[in-house]
């Protein structure tokens, strides 16, 4: 058997295993995907501030704020505090339309210093980090805080999906994010989740105990939540509540995007290695080496079927030139037949379906409503599907091997 071929097989291990245990957690705990808000919840509503940082962002900015001020909460709970990292158009302007945000000014430092220049201000129990271009639905917040009541979780996160995707690239998000948010909602089970990204509800303790955000880190986000981790807290997702944000565009803005993603992964894994082993439970043990193997397992068979193709190529080249390119074509049935039952399409048939099985229960447990799903453009086809697991995947693990090639030379991907 030859070296790709052994990869290949392993590959299908792996993703036939994280594949049944992914259905596993669901069938165990699929009556828990829905939040139990109490009917009384307005009489024991913790006080939430939202904190938006704010750069550029005139066009977005004034929507995000009304999808606060319509959240099915009690007004009096919510503060808003707009934090302008030295803006260039009216985003300042935006801010200070509405009366009920309070605005804080400053000179551009990036994300993570304008959160933490919020987060000294802020007044209530529990802290919400909304990126500008984040809009909430109107639920979101009292399914979120309602799971506080669990003294343990620090963090609460709902799902994301790309904001009324327009052409193919933003819909192939649309079923990378709607398969990440179902996928770390199983992780969430068993406390691997480690995400906290353009929507994140935080308990107050959280910072005060284990500080703000790390300046330095372009994974701000990645890093937060394995500092939570590392401090065994719980991080909870959502997938009955949804937020809805702006994706790129263009191939080579979401490139860039998924660059510093990567790289900032790669960062923080290194940084947070202490916690990969068994006393972080599943985490450790399971969730962070999945993710380092997944990823290796991914180049070399990258490089291996660059090299198989290559070889095999020059191969028929050679025997095309033997025989004076004197070609035959004849119809070999038992040929075919042969290449059906060959265990690497069998088995790879399977874990197809398997795969369209997971994307199915995450399209049906991410779903608001097919009338909204509609609207919004978020409903997944099985042919922008085939463009995520086919094309798309291969991208990225292009972007990977950058990202390592970053790593390993000490370079920063640029914004």
């Amino acid at each position: 058997m030859e070296p790709y071929e052994v990869l290949i097989f392993i590959a299908y291990f792996i993703s036939f295993f994280i594949s049944m245990v992914y259905i596993a957690i669901f069938l165990y705990n699929r009556d828990d995907f829905i939040t139990k808000v109490p009917k009384d919840y307005e009489k024991n509503a913790l006080s939430v501030t939202v904190l938006i940082p704010a750069y550029n962002k005139e066009d977005i900015l004034a929507d995000t704020i009304k999808s606060i001020l319509n959240q099915d909460y009690p007004k009096d709970k919510i503060e808003i505090i707009v934090i302008n990292d030295g803006s260039k158009d009216k985003t300042k302007e935006v801010a200070k339309s509405f009366k009920e945000v309070t605005l804080i000014n400053k000179e551009n430092a990036g994300k993570a210093s304008a959160l933490n220049d919020g987060i000294k201000v802020a007044k209530n129990d529990i802290i919400v980090v909304l990126d500008a271009d984040t809009l909430m639905t109107e639920e979101l917040t009292k399914k979120a805080v309602s799971y506080f009541k669990d003294d343990a979780v620090g963090v609460v996160i709902p799902t994301l999906k790309p904001y009324k995707p327009k052409n193919l690239l933003e819909r192939i998000q649309v079923v990378e994010y709607t398969l990440s948010g179902f996928t770390r909602k199983i992780l969430s089970f068993i406390n691997s989740s480690s995400a906290a990204p353009a929507c994140s509800y935080f308990r107050r303790e959280i910072f005060e105990d284990y500080g703000g955000f790390d300046v330095d880190n372009i994974t701000e986000d990645f890093e937060m939540a394995l500092k939570i981790q590392s401090h065994n807290h719980k991080l909870v997702h959502l997938t009955d509540a949804v937020a809805y944000t702006d994706v790129p565009k263009k191939l080579k803005e979401l490139l860039r995007q998924r660059l510093r993603w990567c790289y900032g992964n790669l960062f923080n894994l290194k940084k947070y290695k202490s916690i990969f082993g068994k006393k972080y439970g599943d985490f450790g043990l399971l969730f962070l080496p999945m993710i380092l193997i997944s990823i290796l397992l991914s180049l070399a068979i990258l490089f291996s079927g660059i090299f198989g193709l290559a070889e095999s190529f020059f191969r028929k080249i050679l025997l095309a030139y033997k025989i004076n390119f004197n070609f035959s074509f004849n119809f070999d049935f038992n040929r075919i037949l042969a290449e059906l039952t060959n265990p690497k399409i069998f088995l790879g048939v399977i874990i197809f379906f398997l795969a369209l099985f997971i994307v199915y229960l995450a399209r049906k447990y991410t779903r608001q409503s097919k009338q909204i799903e509609k609207i919004n453009g978020t409903n997944i086809g099985i042919l922008t599907y085939l463009v995520y697991a086919f094309i798309y995947s291969l991208i990225l693990v292009n972007v990977w091997l950058i990202a390592i090639f970053y790593i390993l030379v000490k370079k920063k991907p640029s914004w």
